[in-house]
């Protein structure tokens, strides 16, 4: 194990030997600094002041870059860029600069983009110039800058055979660092040149044609003399998807490359590779277990000790991930610690309120609690769980797809979240009941003040806290704009709120979906009343959410629901349904079908009934009466026979 633990020292060391982070003296308290520095062949890592939370205002930071060799180039690989956006840059950039002076031809970067930034000077000269006015401050950058030279040497033409040494030599693509769309077949053969050491070969850089599966231009890695052994990487990114140096080790004396490019009509930059021979890396790459998870679903992940990180990436990562995913990382720490969830790379599809391919941060095992950020496009966030489980859910859609992201997850001690403000009195919840009260309680309390209380569960997410409110005189007023408590799911008043009164009040709350329960009480200058007692415990939540007692008021409010519902149905039918049919002579159709229905034991009453019914369906017609209207015109009296009419 000590054997291990020094190879693995070593190759650190290592790798802090080739390549190195420039110590900026650009700051808070020096916002006007300018800086040289000597480039060289490995990569030099620059970031703004503040990177990753917000450079300063009012800065005009320089650097002044050169190389030793009039024929060197400087390649500026802008990894991150977010800033202020402005029309023409007038606001806050990054300016680089193709020479020695600030009236050379500059590019100036002033939007949010991750990666495919790439600027190759035409001499040795370049200058970086930060510059920010007064007002809205961004994340900054985050750079690497470094000598490009043709380092391809004759292995385009024929087969060539590199010596590796401890000293790290560098090879590169054809015509590199300048553009080139030409067809290539080259191959280049490393071996130690002590014969028994491992070869190291770190892919420093990369600008090929990249799409979701590699179709043109191929970089080959391979154990061995030639393409027969073991493949150790197959790599055709372009600058907009090469994320950072990747490091690869042979389990023998000797790496194999080869790169392939077709004529294609569009011109890229190619590769740079730096190799040396080791023999650090062998062991460690044979008994160290992969950390990386990509695998799409819902997952459980452990992590076992504090510090020793895990990574999630997308699938395939860096290729481009698939269409309609939706996979679920959950992970957990050691008890008591806290996750420490930071983004190394993130690129996905970009759309308003990120409705379209997303990431999602959960402070807890399930999409219940409480949402620690939501993320697409160009920019991710790093946030730290409450407690020892954070969930993490990637989905995208059926549109675009993108390089997508990877994140490393890391358990640390717990202590007191960083999103808390103030001084509030810590409180840890157990199955016993305890209480707390307003200050002055039950005295009155005082004007303009502001208590706060911070509940935390001591067990695990297996227990819900409960908060029972004992006593409450607290001045009444809508909405509780005056004096009131506040309760919030979670240790910041940024969390979501779990509930607000005031008043004459003796309410209870539940917190299952967090660790930790905010209590804020504040007070006006007006009236002033003797305040709260409230008590705090833990109790056991059920496989359903619910607590026991939860789950029974269910049952008997369901039941009272459908006798109350049947009551309701029955006084429906007799009142108004009934009455209806009856008048509209539905009734006694209904009634005549059934009697029809009826045994032939009681025809005779039945025939009886069928001859009144009759009667009653088709009624006698009387003789109606001859009414004569009484007119002067006509006389009442019936008129005789002319005596022309005699019967002779």
């Amino acid at each position: 194990m000590a054997g291990k633990i020094c190879l693995v020292i070593v190759c650190v060391l290592f790798f802090i030997l080739i390549s190195h982070k420039v110590n900026s003296q650009c700051s808070a308290t020096s916002r006007r600094a300018t800086e040289t520095d000597t480039v060289n062949t490995e990569p030099t890592y620059l970031t703004s002041p503040g990177w990753k939370t917000a450079y300063y205002s009012n800065t005009d930071c320089r650097w002044e870059l050169s190389a030793t060799d009039v024929t060197h180039k400087i390649i500026v690989d802008v990894m991150e860029s977010y800033f202020e956006g402005s029309p023409g840059c007038s606001y806050d950039y990054l300016g680089i600069y193709d020479g020695d002076s600030l009236t050379s031809t500059a590019t100036k970067l002033c939007n949010n983009l991750r990666s495919g930034q790439l600027f190759v000077s035409s001499g040795q000269n370049v200058i970086l110039r930060l510059k920010s006015d007064f007002s809205v401050n961004y994340p900054g950058f985050s750079l690497r800058y470094f000598i490009g030279t043709n380092s391809a040497g004759s292995g385009c033409t024929a087969m060539q055979t590199l010596t590796a040494t401890s000293t790290v030599q560098y090879l590169s693509s054809p015509n590199f660092p300048d553009e080139y769309d030409t067809a290539n077949n080259c191959e280049w053969t490393i071996t130690s040149s002590s014969g028994t050491k491992s070869i190291r070969v770190e892919v420093i850089f990369a600008d090929m044609l990249d799409g979701e599966v590699c179709y043109s231009d191929k970089l080959f890695i391979y154990e061995g003399t030639d393409s027969s052994g073991p493949k150790l990487a197959e790599i055709c990114d372009s600058s907009a998807t090469f994320i950072d140096s990747e490091v690869y080790y042979t389990t023998t004396v000797s790496a194999f490359i080869n790169f392939v490019s077709l004529q294609s009509g569009r011109n890229r930059r190619g590769f740079l590779i730096a190799y040396n021979e080791t023999d650090t890396v062998v062991a460690v790459a044979s008994t160290t277990p992969s950390t990386t998870f990509s695998t799409c679903g819902s997952i459980s992940l452990t992590i076992t000790n504090l510090s020793t990180p895990l990574y999630i990436t997308t699938p395939d990562y860096p290729i481009f991930y698939s269409s309609n995913l939706n996979c679920e990382w959950q992970v957990t720490g050691p008890q008591g610690s806290v996750l420490q969830i930071k983004v190394l790379d993130f690129f996905l599809e970009n759309s308003e309120e990120c409705f379209g391919d997303n990431v999602k941060i959960y402070d807890g095992p399930t999409s219940e609690y409480t949402r620690l950020a939501l993320s697409c496009g160009e920019i991710g966030s790093d946030v730290n769980s409450t407690g020892n489980i954070a969930m993490l859910a990637f989905r995208s859609d059926g549109s675009t797809s993108a390089r997508g992201f990877k994140y490393q997850v890391e358990a640390i001690g717990s202590g007191t979240p960083d999103c808390v403000n103030g001084n509030p009195t810590d409180l840890n919840a157990t199955l016993e009941r305890q209480y707390f009260n307003s200050a002055t309680y039950p005295s009155n309390y005082l004007s303009g003040t502001t208590e706060q209380w911070l509940i935390y569960n001591t067990l695990s997410y297996d227990y819900e806290i409960v908060i029972e409110t004992v006593d409450s005189r607290i001045e009444d007023s809508v909405n509780c704009e005056f004096d009131k408590v506040q309760l919030y799911e979670g240790p910041c008043t940024t969390y979501p709120t779990l509930a607000t009164f005031c008043g004459v009040v003796e309410p209870t709350y539940t917190q299952s979906n967090g660790l930790y329960v905010l209590v804020v009480f504040t007070t006006d200058n007006t009236a002033h009343y003797r305040g709260f007692n409230i008590s705090y415990y833990l109790q056991e939540v059920t496989t359903s959410g619910l607590t026991t007692k939860q789950i029974v008021g269910m049952i008997i409010g369901i039941v009272i629901g459908v006798i109350v519902f049947g009551v309701l149905m029955f006084l429906l039918i007799k009142k108004v349904i009934i009455p209806k049919l009856a008048k509209s002579g539905l009734g006694s159709t209904l009634s005549l079908r059934s009697r029809r229905s009826s045994s032939s034991s009681s025809s005779s009453s039945s025939d009886e009934e069928s001859g009144k019914r009759k009667r009653r369906l088709k009624p006698i017609v009387k003789a109606s009466k001859v009414m004569l209207r009484p007119s002067s015109k006509y006389s009442l009296k019936p008129r005789l026979p002319s005596i022309s009419q005699k019967k002779l």
